[in-house]
């Protein structure tokens, strides 16, 4: 059997050890060198996730610890497992604090009668790979973010049905005169002389005909107007 060679670096925290002896081989069994580190109460998870030279991967948690359980187990383990993967191992089949744990922040949650080595590998590796995806949009949005705020043009986000304002950055602030806030209570059009009004909402029919998520609409004249982004609902 073909086992993966990526050296994970899996924790895990479980007190019972016929379980954690499973849980060992089933990574074994789908993984060549997983680096496994394993904790039996809280107190040494906390411990391991506080030192700074600890990278790990994956966290495993069992929901029933000597020293803390249920949702406070999971409120501290999350709290100090940042960007982490955490997947449940659980032997509680509670659908209604399964479907609040992933709301709260879990990747996965699993029933320990139901585990399979397949199952909890491609667990792992769709958890580890969404996260990956997750950062690599927050990232995205945050270079985004900073060519929309800190451009010196003029730049703003509309609704292309209400063409009411959604967002507008430090450039059209300052050009315009008006607030953050004042914006957010305007339409595009109330800053477009009388005469270019028909034009506009001739615009702004055909991006909405074009299916576009994002369409970026310069104008004639930039240094006066400004780079329009429309945002269509």
């Amino acid at each position: 059997m073909h086992r993966d060679a990526f050296p994970y670096n899996i924790l895990v925290i479980e007190d019972n050890m016929g379980d954690f002896i499973l849980i060992n081989d089933y990574l074994f069994e789908m993984i060549r060198e997983p680096q496994i580190t394993h904790c039996q109460t809280f107190k040494q998870a906390q411990s391991v996730l506080q030192k700074p030279e600890e990278k790990f991967d994956m966290i495993l948690l069992d929901m029933y610890l000597p020293d803390k359980s249920g949702q406070a187990l999971l409120d501290a383990v999350l709290a100090i497992a940042h960007d982490i993967p955490v997947i449940i191992l659980s032997g509680n089949s509670d659908l209604a604090f399964s479907v609040k744990s992933i709301s709260l922040g879990v990747d996965d949650y699993l029933i320990k009668d139901d585990l399979r080595p397949t199952t909890l590998y491609k667990s792992i590796v769709y958890c580890i790979e969404r996260r990956k995806k997750r950062q690599e949009l927050l990232d995205s949005e945050q270079r985004y973010s900073e060519l929309f705020d800190f451009s010196p043009q003029p730049m703003w986000v509309f609704d292309l049905e209400t063409l009411d304002f959604m967002d507008v950055n430090l450039a059209a602030i300052k050009h315009y005169g008006y607030k953050r806030s004042e914006f957010l209570s305007m339409k595009i059009s109330d800053i477009r002389p009388v005469e270019e009004i028909p034009a506009l909402l001739e615009d702004v029919k055909e991006a909405s005909l074009e299916n576009y998520f994002f369409q970026q609409m310069p104008t004639k004249n930039p240094l006066k107007y400004g780079w329009i982004f429309l945002l269509d609902n």
